[in-house]
């Protein structure tokens, strides 16, 4: 039996960083996901919500969608790949750890498939 993930409690400091913290710990050892392919997101996230505080634990749309925003050099691929490790997060505070106040990003729907 291999050793449970244990995320590095230093890397994330945002007011999400417990939230952030357990779900990339959850990932890594419930879902079997490896935890660096998601891990440079997340950190990047945590930093975005060091300018975007709130006074409890809720993840706001403005704070999903001003992140998700996609920068002049950033490729499509990059966006997609963003918005889905978002979303994940997203339905993981809202069915795991039950917070009510979170933005789940939709998937997008691409041609030819149903709505």
């Amino acid at each position: 039996m291999s050793k449970p993930y244990i995320c590095d409690r230093t890397c994330f400091i945002s007011y999400l960083a417990e939230s952030i913290i357990s779900f990339v710990e959850y990932k890594a050892n419930v879902g079997g996901c490896v935890a660096e392919s998601f891990l440079p997101v997340m950190s990047l996230f945590d930093r975005h919500c060091m300018n975007h505080p709130e006074p409890s634990i809720c993840l706001k749309q403005d704070t999903v969608l001003s992140f998700l925003a996609i920068g002049p050099f950033e490729k499509n691929s990059t966006a997609i790949r963003k918005s889905s490790i978002i979303r994940s997060f997203g339905r993981y505070l809202a069915a795991v750890l039950r917070i009510k106040d979170v933005y789940i990003v939709p998937a997008l729907v691409k041609r030819g498939q149903k709505t």
